[in-house]
């Protein structure tokens, strides 16, 4: 077998050996408020709508209880406080519904998973080569962020983070080659305007565009016209939900950004980036030195830099090392300096020798002996490949499919097993509850004394079943909200299911 043709055959046996991880830990569920935020939002426009109507229990009066406390986690309420609006960006819905129109909603989640990984990794390596990383290197760096605990992370579930990062990839990849023909450029503009779709600072993005793109005046209108349908597009759905074309669904965030978080945040970068990119990151610092074409270093600090400085003052940005997945889009540039950095080493080979050679030993009697040569560079790689796999273990990046398995499960049981009439109160799997089922329900996170005096007074008037599904770490804050005893009927895996004891009912634990 050709050296060449083993390289590919093995280069193929991992990418199946990937793929096939990613199946069988991917969890294709409604969630959290991320995940369940996005596949509502699909279910949504695979239905042809933009909203969905408050799910109101039948009977209550609106005086009893404001609008608010029916809104689901990834939803707001519009001004007329009959719908519901999507908070999340449309990008990613719109990546599910178009795959699932073919295949199914949740199928269509894991198929965006799967492909978004392998997108990554494809055009991790050959923005790489475009940049100048030689073969090898480039397929490292294409390997190492495919291992990533990051990229494993949110390839895992239905997210957006690794969909903004396969987009930024394109956008640098078609940018850089626009100076062969105006066709890349424009290509460039239409992988911005996704970009934005799928995460609206991807906009910082035009950054290094910028820099990256030919001078000349066609390739800069190839680029506008390239962005102008999904800048309509955005602009359009943004109007029609929110009423104004440069109003998204979250709202005003500007007391997240604040400059007290810089120097956290920057230490938080230091501690966690050569976990989720192997201390060889730690290379990329001697970009502004290396000897490389300036458009090509200074594509590489803007993009970068730009993603990299604006998270650095967002306030959730330190809290915990999965929050580095607002700057997956950016990790490439820093692996791709490091590569740039590092292949200007001559890396020596060790050779072990089954006997002793005289130190003038010339290459001839070198190969007469029994000889292994250990290419230090061949090492370093596997030692990066193996802290990358030590890392998966240890943030338990498999986990995530047990762990999210909760909220259909959850869901099953309020469809089949809460009795017809009853009420259930539910905050972290609220949007699992509008995704999973037709019932009616109350988020009670900020419910009110008298709201929750008038509330229970309700229900004891027209005996009302009241049941509630909590999480361990909202148990104590919500309960304490909600009117009436309590007991627990039973637990789905971390959620417990309790019910509210009426009047009659015998005094049970609190």
């Amino acid at each position: 077998m050709q050296p060449a043709r083993g390289k590919h055959l093995l280069l193929i046996g991992v990418a199946l050996a990937y793929v096939v991880f990613l199946l069988w830990y991917h969890c294709p569920y409604a969630g959290g408020s991320d995940s369940s935020g996005y596949m509502n939002s699909a279910k949504l426009l695979l239905e042809g709508k933009l909203s969905t109507p408050v799910r109101v229990p039948e009977g209550l009066p609106p005086e009893v209880l404001p609008r608010a406390y029916f809104m689901p986690l990834g939803f707001r309420l519009d001004a007329a406080q009959q719908n519901l609006l999507p908070t999340y960006p449309v990008g990613l819905p719109l990546h599910f519904a178009a795959a699932g129109l073919v295949i199914g909603l949740e199928p269509a989640a894991t198929f965006v998973g799967v492909a978004s990984a392998l997108a990554f990794a494809l055009l991790l390596f050959l923005t790489c080569r475009e940049f100048g990383v030689r073969p090898g290197w480039s397929t490292g760096v294409a390997l190492l962020g495919a291992l990533s605990p990051l990229t494993l992370q949110y390839a895992l579930q239905s997210m957006s983070d690794l969909v903004a990062a396969c987009w930024a990839l394109a956008i640098i990849l078609c940018a850089l080659r626009s100076e062969r023909h105006a066709g890349w450029a424009a290509g460039a503009g239409a992988a911005l305007a996704l970009a934005v779709l799928v995460r609206p600072t991807n906009l910082l993005l035009v950054l290094p565009a910028a820099v990256a793109l030919s001078p000349r005046v066609r390739t800069w209108l190839a680029f506008g016209f390239g962005g102008v349908p999904g800048a309509l597009f955005l602009a359009g759905y943004n109007h029609a939900l929110y009423g104004a074309f440069m109003t998204s669904g979250y709202g005003d965030v500007s007391s997240l950004f604040a400059a007290r978080h810089l120097l956290p945040t920057l230490w938080h970068y230091a501690a966690w980036l050569p976990v989720i990119a192997t201390p060889l990151v730690y290379a990329a610092v001697a970009l502004p030195w290396l000897k490389i074409e300036r458009r090509k270093k200074f594509t590489l600090l803007a993009w970068a830099g730009s993603l990299f400085l604006c998270y650095a003052f967002y306030e959730p940005t330190q809290e915990t090392w999965w929050y580095l997945r607002f700057i997956l889009p950016a990790l490439p540039a820093l692996g791709i300096a490091a590569a740039l950095t590092l292949q200007q080493i001559s890396f020596p080979a060790w050779i072990l020798a089954s006997r002793l050679l005289p130190a003038d030993a010339n290459p001839e009697q070198v190969a007469r002996g029994r000889i292994v040569r250990l290419p230090v560079l061949a090492l370093l790689f596997l030692a990066a490949t193996g802290w990358m796999l030590a890392w998966d273990r240890s943030l338990r990046v498999t986990s995530v499919e047990l762990d999210e398995r909760t909220y259909p499960q959850v869901g099953r049981w309020i469809a089949e097993q809460l009795p017809a009439q009853a009420i259930v109160a539910v905050y972290q799997v609220s949007g699992a509850v509008l995704y999973y089922t037709d019932r009616p329900f109350i988020n009670p996170v900020n419910l009110t004394p008298d709201d929750s005096a008038r509330f229970g007074t309700w229900l004891d008037q027209q005996h009302r079943p009241f049941y509630a599904v909590l999480f361990p770490f909202e148990e104590a804050d919500i309960l304490q909200r909600l009117p009436g005893r309590w007991e627990v009927v039973t637990r789905i895996r971390q959620a417990t299911v309790w019910r509210r004891l009426g009047p009659g009912d015998p005094s049970s634990r609190p």
